[in-house]
């Protein structure tokens, strides 16, 4: 192969790399460089080098989008995963599955959408309800308890957050 083919291919986007870009656009003219970002909903300032640059902020969305991808793969029978921190609040009303699934969203959200060593929902679900954390409302709820049998798991943390540990993305 040659440099100009191999240089090519290391800059083809993913379809998901292109709607990020898509989603952005608009973003160009943000008022006073405050925006959100369009995939998770979470505030940058525009212009601001490292965390908040723009590049960032499409990695982080690029991420949560896989996350939802990969949470399709591996647990197809729960409701999709909620990426946008307004829809993972909406999530929580319900005090059911939906609002578990929030936890799990939330859980996932907290180390940038990085999914290294992760737990699928229904393995996370059986861990937050064998959790000394657990709220109780999810401890009365007969369904959730028949649908995943409480099963302690290893790295749950308080706040419900699952945590590898060696706390490293590699992707």
């Amino acid at each position: 192969m040659r440099k100009s083919e191999e240089a090519s291919m290391t800059k083809a986007k993913s379809p998901i790399q292109k709607e990020v870009d898509r989603w952005f656009r608009p973003l160009r003219n943000c008022p006073r460089g405050l925006c959100n970002n369009p995939v998770t909903g979470d505030r940058f300032v525009l212009g601001m080098r490292g965390e908040d640059s723009i590049a960032a902020q499409k990695r982080t969305a690029c991420r949560a989008l896989v996350a939802r991808a990969w949470h399709a793969h591996n647990s197809p029978s729960a409701p999709p995963l909620p990426v946008n921190v307004w829809d993972i609040d909406d999530a929580k009303k319900g005090g059911g599955l939906s609002h578990l699934l929030a936890y799990f969203a939330q859980s996932v959200a907290c180390d940038t959408w990085c999914l290294s060593g992760h737990p699928p929902f229904e393995t996370y679900a059986r861990g937050v309800l064998a959790s000394p954390e657990c709220p109780s409302f999810f401890k009365q709820n007969l369904a959730l308890i028949e649908q995943f049998p409480p099963q302690p798991i290893y790295g749950l943390q308080p706040g419900l957050v699952w945590r590898r540990p060696i706390n490293r993305c590699l992707t």
